[in-house]
């Protein structure tokens, strides 16, 4: 992998590196109140297919209930207006956070260490992990930036995104996962492509599972979704602005909702290189 990052909000240039430097990336919080965009995730590209990956660091959260969407009134009840508290964890500790200068300090009474990065140590955790946890204590997780897309080659080389229109071009499994036909399959992240579809979840399973064994890519679990969009929320991400779904009919990668609106399910679309890629 390299790091990869961008040359401004609109994504015009696209910029590499070897290592990561402090210029490539800036988790700092935003003012808590409206979408400034202000921090930066890490993002990464693997050199053999060109996959997109965002770093999602070990984090603690606390979650703040107020009694009205004003957000003024703090109340000990859960209620539809709330706000997500972050603090990114020492190493893989549980008991310290990383202050502004990277050193630790204890972590405040009323935060919780997200199950996502957390190694099983209980009995029901080894019993039916119901919080998704792992084997061992993780400083952070890499995510696939994108929708997952189909890439066919016939030899090993070119390769060319399909279009999966069908059941039959969408349900089989990759080259990496056992596929014997003549004509290489590969699954990537990648922005601005036609998303892959018509897949059976077993198939599904399996092609993430085999992307790169070696890394243990996996399809994602409700724990690891559930740290992406807690610190998407979150003053780190989007500040509390609500996220629409792709919306896009003709299924690129990348896309968010119709330009000039967030409003969820807007029916108004419009394709443009600005909401398709972007820096965060």
């Amino acid at each position: 992998m390299e790091a990869v990052y961008w040359s401004d909000e609109d994504a015009t240039t696209e910029l590499t590196a070897s290592t990561f430097t402090s210029n490539m990336y800036n988790y700092s919080m935003g003012n808590g109140v409206e979408d400034t965009k202000q921090a930066k995730w890490a993002n990464a590209k693997t050199t053999d297919d060109g996959s997109y990956w965002v770093w999602i660091p070990r984090y603690a959260y606390s979650l703040i209930y107020y009694e009205e969407e004003e957000r003024v009134h703090e109340t000990t009840e859960k209620t539809q207006y709330g706000d997500i508290d972050i603090l990114f964890m020492y190493g893989t500790s549980d008991t310290h956070y990383r202050d502004v200068n990277g050193n630790p300090q204890p972590l405040p009474e009323g935060y919780k260490v997200h199950p996502a990065f957390q190694a099983m140590a209980t009995e029901e955790d080894f019993a039916t992990n119901p919080l998704g946890k792992w084997d061992t204590e993780l400083e952070g997780i890499w995510v696939a930036k994108y929708e997952a897309s189909k890439e066919t080659s016939t030899d090993g080389t070119n390769w060319i995104t399909v279009d999966v229109t069908s059941t039959g071009e969408g349900n089989v499994i990759t080259t990496n996962a056992g596929n014997k036909s003549s004509i290489k399959i590969r699954m990537v992240s990648k922005p601005s492509v036609n998303s892959w579809r018509h897949i059976w979840q077993h198939n599904m399973y399996t092609n993430c599972e085999n992307m790169y064994s070696e890394l243990n890519t996996h399809q994602m679990k409700n724990s690891e979704w559930g740290a992406v969009v807690y610190l998407t929320y979150s003053p780190y991400g989007r500040n509390g602005e609500e996220l629409a779904v792709n919306q896009c009919s003709s299924f690129y990668t990348g896309a968010g909702p119709g330009l000039g609106t967030s409003t969820i399910y807007n029916s108004t679309y419009a394709y443009s290189a600005i909401c398709v890629t972007s820096s965060n």
